[in-house]
């Protein structure tokens, strides 16, 4: 995809990697919690990028969490999930699938990742994997640092297609 420079393409862009109107609205709630998460440890330890297929957060050196395929990948905590009375919800659950391909894990964080399709059995799951989701957040914010090149990806315009379609607030980043 060519750069989006305006909330236009970037709702483009969104739509047309998550069509559903029900799925979008919830993914896309998610990705901004997550984004509020990444702020609450540093705002400057975080950039929202995009490719032609989907959008992403990285938190420090690490994409914790991108919109793609009409779903959401997200980084749980390893040890966490370990110990969580959740798993055995979420391995049954239609609604996750583990990342067998790309990043399946991140060492440096201990995360064990995959990918989200919320249903309506969203209220019953997503409490588990938000606490999942942002330890990971946690641990990247406090892990190792961003490359100072990549926050020069950093795209303002899908922070503002996601305040004007979600119509809440989504912090910005800012570098020193």
């Amino acid at each position: 995809m060519a750069k989006v420079s305006n909330e236009g393409e970037a709702k483009q862009l969104v739509l047309s990697i998550l069509p559903e109107d029900e799925v979008r609205k919830v993914c896309l709630t998610i990705f901004a919690d997550a984004i509020a998460e990444a702020d609450v440890h540093g705002r400057d330890r975080w950039i929202v990028n995009y490719a032609t297929d989907k959008v992403r957060l990285h938190v420090g050196h690490l994409i914790i969490c991108t919109l793609e395929n009409g779903r959401i990948w997200m980084a749980l905590d390893k040890g966490l999930l370990e110990t969580s009375n959740r798993q055995p919800s979420l391995v049954q659950s239609h609604d996750w699938k583990w990342d067998t391909d790309v990043y399946p894990e991140y060492s440096t964080i201990s995360s064990r990742n995959g990918y989200y399709l919320p249903s309506e059995k969203h209220a019953e799951i997503w409490p588990g994997i938000r606490r999942l989701h942002f330890e990971s957040i946690y641990r990247a914010a406090n892990g190792r640092a961003m490359d100072p090149r990549t926050r020069k990806s950093h795209s303002s315009e899908i922070l503002k297609y996601l305040r004007n379609d979600l119509g809440h607030p989504v912090p910005d980043p800012f570098y020193q």
